[in-house]
Parts: structure tokens; C-alpha cells; sequence
């Protein structure tokens, strides 16, 4: 036995109130919305209220200036002083309106699904035929339990609920033949393929590839700190234009440092070309140089090379780093990080002009960095 708050109904034709009648088993539409708080709100009334209108119109209940009815009708019946956890429905036929309240069951984890063998008629809209699925749920303790309705095998929904299936971090629905409420509508909009487009990231995406693989990870991107110190070691990556997987002896190095406050500047022949993760860029006297070749030149360091002016290529030999006024690392995996000291040749940063300069430049591009689809 339901108790409600609020029970009334009218005439359709002429707005009277009559005696009250829930016209389930009807040929009618309804909707079911929660209202809470005082001053009451309803969650995603629009969208309700204009739903039972295109509903009722497929239903053949046509009557001018429904909605504006409706809302005045709710305007009258809904107590400005109560405050409220209830869920209102609103019920049509073709004579009549009615308006409930009921109060709002908060459901229990230990929620219990019963399967049964019944389908909703014409379940695409959410009409009256709901009598045969009210005997069920009548059995139930709804804050513990519902019905799953299935025909032919398969789910469809609950006695009161869409549903949604995870597996392997997907989510799933029933292809059709279901009501598609609109809180189901709403968490669609905010559900992509895979459950972790929720997931607030900050970190370094790898997609590395051989003739016969191709590996995705993700691992946690390092803020690099300003006490940050460049070792030089006499190594060259292979084949240093491009991006390749030849990399062990450079991550045997990696892995003996804290990599927020460290890194290994690769040098050969007493030149240095990139370090083991990013490129390099040098400045003297208000001008940037990079290395002249021999080196890979990564997206980030193409950034930069857009954002500044002119950037001097030449050989940069170890013996002359002390001439320079800073050393920035650039890439991915960093962003922009200044290298405060070389301690093999007590190098010592000078300035940070323009390392605040490409910050900058790097902020305004993660600031305009539009969603991943």
C-alpha cells in the first residue's frame, strides 16, 4: 500500500478536481521525477515535463496549453514550506490528469535483482501498463530489491530503473526495446566508451610499436623540480633522428637517478646532442641555440621552435657549456625544466628569463589543449 503525501486529480477538459485515481492499466503516459529540499527542486524538470508532453501526443492526448496547465497545477498543489525527498508523478489519459507524491526510498547496497519472465507493453514510451509489474514490486521491499524484466532470454530494465552492465571497464545497455528514462539520458552524456574518461590524468602516455606489436602504457608524469642537475655521459642514442626503441643503455642510467631532480645529458665527441628524455635548448646573451644535428627533434621542441623567434644551430661543445646562461630541457615527459647545475664542470645556472618565457608559452598550450574524444 503506497502512502502519499499528495494525491489529486482532474478533469482533463476543464481542470475540476475529482476524486483521486492513479490510472495505472490505462492507456496514458506518465513520468516520475525527484523533488527534494526546501525551496523544493526537481531534478531534470524540464526535461521531464517536456518528454510527457511528446509522449502524451503519441498517446493521442492533445490538449492546448498542457504544459503551462501542468506547471500551474504544481505551482498550486506543492507546499512552499515543506521540504521535500518525494518523487512526484504526473499521469494522462485522455481524461484525466493526476499528480502524487510519494516519499523517495533511498536504495541499500545489498540490493537484490529478482529475474521474471515479463516484458513492458510497447516499452519504448513509459505509458500506464504497469499493473502485472506493480503486483510484483507490491511483494518487495523496494529499498533492498526490483524486478528484472526479461522476454526471450534477454534484460531490458527493471520494474522502476534502466539499466546499465560494466564489464572490462565498458559499459553496456539493451540495444532496444526499453524506455530510455531521462536519468539514463543523462548519465549517457556523461559516459564515454571506457569507464576512465572520468579519470582526472596527469600522466605519460607511450605507444611503442615492432613489425609485429603495438604496446600502450601509462605511467604517472613527474613534476621536475628547479634544484634540477644535468649528469653528462659519454653516450648516443642509435640512429638519433628518429624516436627508436634503442634505449636500454640510456634507461640503465635512468633508472639510478630521481628523475624530478636529475637527468643525463648524452655527449660524443665532446658534443652534446639531447638528454635521455628530452631535447636541450642553450642561451646566451638573449639568444637560444640547439644542437645543429644528430639529434631527434621531439613535438614539444617543435613548439618552441614556432614560439621563438630564431633559434642558432651549431655544434655545443661540453668545454663551452660555461659560457651559457641557461639550459632547458624540453619535451613530454618535462614540459620546460631548467637545469640549475652540471656539477662535472661546475656549471651553474644564471638566469631563469627564459625559462619563464616557454612556461609560459607551455601554459597557454595545456590551458588550450581541447578534450581527448
Amino acid at each position: 500500500m503506497v502512502n502519499y503525501l499528495l494525491k489529486k486529480s482532474y478533469q482533463l477538459k476543464d481542470y475540476k478536481e475529482i476524486d483521486f485515481k492513479d490510472l495505472w492499466g490505462g492507456h496514458g503516459v506518465f513520468t516520475t521525477m525527484w523533488i527534494f529540499d526546501n525551496p523544493s527542486k526537481i531534478l531534470f524538470f524540464r526535461e521531464h515535463i517536456n518528454n510527457l508532453i511528446k509522449s502524451s501526443k503519441a498517446y493521442s492526448i492533445i490538449k492546448s496549453s498542457l504544459k503551462l496547465n501542468i506547471l500551474n497545477l504544481l505551482k498550486d498543489n506543492l507546499n512552499s514550506k515543506t521540504k521535500y525527498n518525494h518523487l512526484l508523478r504526473i499521469a494522462l489519459n485522455k481524461d484525466t490528469l493526476s499528480i502524487s507524491l510519494r516519499k523517495r526510498i533511498k536504495p541499500n547496497l545489498n540490493f537484490d535483482l529478482k529475474l521474471v519472465k515479463l516484458k513492458r507493453k510497447k516499452p519504448e514510451f513509459k505509458n500506464l501498463k504497469y499493473k502485472e509489474i506493480l503486483k510484483y514490486l507490491s511483494k518487495l521491499d523496494n529499498s533492498k530489491s526490483d524486478i528484472g524484466l526479461c522476454s526471450n532470454n534477454k534484460i531490458f530494465e527493471t520494474g522502476t530503473s534502466n539499466l546499465l552492465f560494466i564489464k572490462d571497464n565498458k559499459f553496456f545497455s539493451p540495444a532496444n526495446k526499453f524506455y530510455k528514462g531521462i536519468t539514463y539520458r543523462f548519465f549517457k552524456s556523461k559516459i564515454k566508451k571506457n569507464i576512465n574518461s572520468k579519470k582526472k590524468y596527469n600522466h605519460l602516455l607511450r605507444i611503442a610499436i615492432n613489425k609485429n606489436t603495438i604496446s600502450i602504457s601509462l605511467r604517472k608524469r613527474i613534476k621536475t623540480k628547479l634544484h634540477f642537475n644535468l649528469k653528462l655521459i659519454n653516450l648516443k642514442r642509435q640512429n638519433p633522428e628518429f624516436k627508436n626503441l634503442k634505449y636500454k643503455e640510456i634507461l640503465k642510467h635512468l633508472s639510478k637517478i630521481d628523475n624530478s631532480k636529475s637527468d643525463v645529458g648524452l655527449c660524443y665527441n665532446q658534443k652534446i646532442f639531447e638528454t635521455g628524455t628530452s631535447n636541450l635548448m642553450f642561451v646566451k646573451n638573449n639568444k637560444v641555440y640547439s644542437p645543429l644535428k644528430k639529434f631527434y627533434k621531439g613535438i614539444t621542441y617543435k613548439f618552441f621552435r614556432s614560439k621563438i623567434k630564431k633559434i642558432i644551430k651549431k655544434d655545443i661543445l661540453v668545454n663551452s657549456l660555461n659560457e651559457f646562461d641557461e639550459i632547458l630541457l624540453i619535451g613530454s615527459g618535462k614540459g620546460v625544466a631548467s637545469v640549475k647545475t652540471i656539477n662535472q664542470i661546475k656549471w651553474k645556472r644564471k638566469s631563469l628569463k627564459f625559462y619563464n618565457i616557454l612556461s609560459k608559452h607551455y601554459k597557454t598550450a595545456v590551458s588550450n589543449c581541447k578534450k581527448f574524444r
